[in-house]
């Protein structure tokens, strides 16, 4: 894997294709929303009939911009496949392929949930508990999390693609990991130092907002957040569709 390229190919296409913008905006939405209504409610307090209604519409929202996600997820998948086929793309497009996976994809999304909660609660618990050997084992669970979510992010490739249900894209997902093991764990390393640097952007675009002294430099540090998320989620979305595809063997002829 030329991993500079893979990077270059990956930004020039985000660059030139700005509908993936969109969705790159919103396919990032989930990991946020999941986490709704989970909370509990202090001993001794309940709530009253308006915040009743203030929860519902909190609860509502969330639900709508969780399932939004799945289509942009769905949808930007597919597009970065066309793109990469020489195919036409549009809004409409990712619209119908993003109904078309949202039920595979959920699948997928609701496991990685699970699996994020797991890997979180069992690297807190190990280091809590065992102290010096739970970082050890901390660092072996995250390992793991980072291995399952590379098998996932093959899995939503491999879904679109092959046109897979979700038990055989995660067996396809394993299978290439495992055939590519150093690769994709390379793979997955630069998509980390990828993030980081989205997300130094984003850091510094939210502490402009924040400290914003007039609406304009509210608006202009508002608009420039927005389209660091937007950007920087399609670009890494376009990133593991981009490998993916160079690791697997049967996309050239699906």
């Amino acid at each position: 894997m030329q991993y500079a390229a893979l990077v270059r190919d990956a930004w020039a296409l985000t660059w030139r294709f700005r509908v993936l913008w969109i969705l790159g905006l919103f396919a990032g939405v989930t990991g946020t929303t999941l986490s709704l209504g989970r909370s509990s409610l202090p001993s001794g307090w309940s709530i009253q009939p308006a915040e009743a209604g203030i929860v519902a519409v909190v609860v509502g929202v969330g639900v709508a911009l969780a399932a939004l996600s799945v289509f942009a997820r769905g949808g930007i998948t597919q597009l970065t496949v066309d793109v990469d086929r020489g195919q036409p793309i549009s809004i409409l497009s990712a619209w119908r392929a993003g109904a078309r996976w949202f039920w595979r994809f959920s699948g997928l999304l609701v496991l990685l949930a699970v699996l994020a909660a797991s890997v979180l609660g069992g690297v807190a618990l190990a280091v809590a508990s065992l102290g010096g050997p739970g970082a050890a084992l901390g660092a072996l669970v995250l390992t793991l999390g980072a291995v399952a979510s590379i098998v996932l992010a093959y899995a939503e490739r491999a879904t679109v693609v092959h046109d897979l249900g979700m038990v055989a894209a995660l067996q396809h997902g394993w299978r290439l990991l495992r055939e590519h093991l150093s690769t994709s764990l390379l793979t997955w390393i630069v998509s980390v130092g990828l993030a980081a640097i989205v997300a130094l952007l984003a850091s510094f675009s939210a502490a402009d907002l924040i400290a914003a002294g007039t609406l304009m430099d509210v608006v202009t540090a508002s608009v420039v957040l927005v389209l660091i998320v937007a950007i920087g989620n399609a670009f890494l979305w376009s990133y593991w569709t981009l490998a993916y595809l160079r690791l697997d063997p049967e996309a050239s002829s699906a």
